[in-house]
């Protein structure tokens, strides 16, 4: 398996729509150090890896210190719709919460 395969499967497996809103919420989510410990990869090179996947369109990213990353399709099933292009870079987590508090008065009010 490819470094960028490996890296987006563990993203995809422990960022699982299950638990990816949790993870939001707290502030958390995957970090290039933390993927590089998981995964034992260099941090460099996984960080390399997850700017790739970010350029692909796979992936969220939270461009706040460290920077986040999470799992499109997994955000997306959570939300009940797909992300567009420009929902991919955030700067907070904050930020993405909104997304989930419009959708949600969205659903309440129909």
């Amino acid at each position: 398996m490819k470094r960028i395969d490996k890296i987006f499967h563990y993203l995809k497996e422990q960022g699982s729509d299950s638990n990816i809103l949790e993870l939001v919420e707290n502030g958390e989510g995957f970090t290039a150090s933390r993927l590089s410990d998981e995964l034992q990869i260099l941090r460099n090179n996984v960080s390399m890896e997850l700017n790739e996947l970010c350029r692909r369109g796979a992936l969220v990213k939270i461009n706040s210190r460290p920077v986040l990353y999470y799992d499109r399709e997994s955000l997306e099933q959570v939300l009940g719709r797909e992300l567009t292009d420009s929902e991919l870079v955030f700067h907070s987590a904050d930020e993405l919460l909104v997304l989930f508090s419009s959708e949600e008065s969205k659903k309440k009010s129909l």
